[in-house]
């Protein structure tokens, strides 16, 4: 191991570098312990070094499997940001939805340089003077800045379902509130699915620590091996939220392809847009002109008018009442 580091900060605060590299590599053979180069001070972390002592297993994790998670989450969320920008998508579900999105972009992007330099890049293995500033930065951006926007895509989550809940109640009147209904099941339950585990988990572990219970599922590599799996599995859920957009959602897969595929009709695309809004259209107009060859000779011009406005939200019992009362009329 290259001999590189004499300090964080000043370069002058141990200038001797090998009492300091003596007083690190001591603190490293206690159990569950770790130097921190930055307060100078020695720190333990039961549920660090059993990891840190087995690189290969650090490596590919946060060297190789972490970045390829990241990117695909930024592209696909940064794709499902950008659709629900767009004006015609603008809802109180999608700019939720949108802000979610965001929130798990930078899960992933913020932690990604750290993890480049040092695992994938190997530097983890070489010790070097580090800068204070890089010593917070490094703090903030690992360990601060990832949990606080994951809450924040949590606590949307939470909005989602009630959202949810909400649509419920008007989904039987509306086939498009049925399938956003449904979209927002498949969110909420992707997240919960993924989730649940390490909450329940780390809930088990506050507790043993509060009142210092000791459990054998807590102790040696199983803590670290399942947070950083369960981690992995969050990270690697981002892009499925992409997938359920475009499965689910006919007005994002056509907003998607006139802004990601410039070959694409772009008239034939807005058409299909706005294809539920024409079909809605047509089916009023069937409807008011049976009301019309019904009524016109019964009951007038301003009586057929009325239904005719009214007509999408009459349903289909009322409207064989309305023809049987006019029929009746008619006999009479």
């Amino acid at each position: 191991m290259n001999n590189k580091f004499d300090g964080c900060g000043d370069a002058h605060a141990y200038p001797n570098s090998s009492d300091f590299q003596r007083l690190a590599e001591a603190c490293l053979q206690e159990e569950g312990s770790y130097f921190d180069g930055c307060s100078k001070v020695c720190i333990k972390d039961k549920f660090l070094m059993p990891i840190m002592r087995h690189e290969s297993l650090e490596s590919l994790v946060y060297g190789q499997i972490f970045p390829v998670l990241v990117l695909f989450a930024v592209f696909a969320n940064a794709a499902v940001a950008l659709v629900l920008s767009k004006k015609h998508m603008t809802t109180p579900t999608n700019v939720v939805l949108k802000y979610m999105a965001i929130a798990e972009v930078l899960v992933g992007l913020v932690p990604l340089p750290w993890t480049v330099f040092y695992f994938t890049m190997g530097n983890f293995k070489e010790m070097y003077r580090l800068e204070t500033w890089w010593c917070y930065l490094h703090k903030y951006s690992m360990d601060a800045f990832p949990p606080i926007c994951h809450n924040i895509a949590m606590w949307l989550t939470v909005l989602l379902a009630a959202q949810r809940e909400k649509r419920s109640e008007e989904a039987a009147r509306q086939r498009d509130s049925n399938s956003t209904s449904l979209m927002l099941v498949a969110i909420v339950s992707i997240f919960l699915i993924v989730n649940l585990p390490q909450a329940v988990f780390m809930a088990l572990l506050c507790v043993c620590e509060t009142f210092s219970i000791r459990l054998s599922i807590l102790e040696g590599t199983f803590p670290v091996v399942f947070l950083i799996t369960s981690n992995m599995i969050v990270i690697a859920t981002y892009p499925i939220n992409f997938g359920i957009y475009c499965f689910m959602s006919s007005s994002f897969r056509q907003t998607f392809k006139l802004i990601f595929c410039p070959g694409t009709n772009q008239l034939q695309c807005e058409r299909r847009i706005e294809a539920p809004s024409v079909v809605h259209s047509s089916r009023r107009s069937d409807i008011c002109s049976h009301l019309v060859n019904v009524c016109t000779n019964s009951e007038g011009f301003m009586q057929v008018s009325h239904h005719c406005l009214h007509a999408d939200y009459i349903g289909s019992d009322r409207q064989s009442t309305q023809f049987t009362t006019i029929n009746t009329d008619r006999s009479e």
